[in-house]
C-alpha cells in the first residue's frame, strides 16, 4: 500500500485542498518542500518496513499453515527441515501421516462455510 501511495504521490483530499489554498496565497516553495517531504516519508517508511521484515523471510516456509490451499508434503517438508536445523526433533514419518490426514480434511471441507477463511 505504501509503495502504491509513493508511486501515485497520494495525499488526502483535505491535504490537497490545504496545499491549493497555500499555493493560491503564494506559498509555492513551502508546498513543494512539503510534497517532497511526504515523498521522502513514504520512502523512509518503506525502507524501514523492508529492513524489519527481512528476518521474517526465514519463516516463509510456514506459508502453507494458512491452509488457503490444500497442503502438500514438499511444502511441509521444508518446515520440518527448518525445525530440525534449529534442533527441534520431529518424527517426519508421523508428520507425513498427519499432513496426509490434514490434506484430506482440507479437501473435504474447502467449500464448507464453517471452515472458510
Amino acid at each position: 500500500m505504501l509503495v502504491e501511495r509513493k508511486s501515485q504521490q497520494f495525499m488526502s483530499l483535505k491535504v490537497k485542498g490545504l496545499l491549493a489554498k497555500l499555493r493560491t496565497d503564494g506559498h509555492d516553495e513551502e508546498c513543494d518542500k512539503f510534497c517532497a517531504e511526504v515523498d521522502n516519508l513514504y520512502g523512509r517508511c518503506i525502507d524501514y518496513i523492508e529492513k524489519w521484515m527481512k528476518p521474517m523471510e526465514d519463516f516463509s516456509c510456514f506459508k502453507w499453515i494458512t491452509l488457503s490451499k490444500s497442503p502438500c508434503w514438499s511444502e511441509v517438508d521444508q518446515c520440518v527441515q527448518y525445525l530440525v536445523d534449529k534442533g527441534i526433533e520431529i518424527d517426519d514419518v508421523k508428520c507425513f501421516d498427519q499432513v496426509c490426514n490434514l490434506k484430506k480434511f482440507v479437501d473435504n471441507y474447502k467449500n464448507d462455510e464453517v471452515y472458510s477463511v
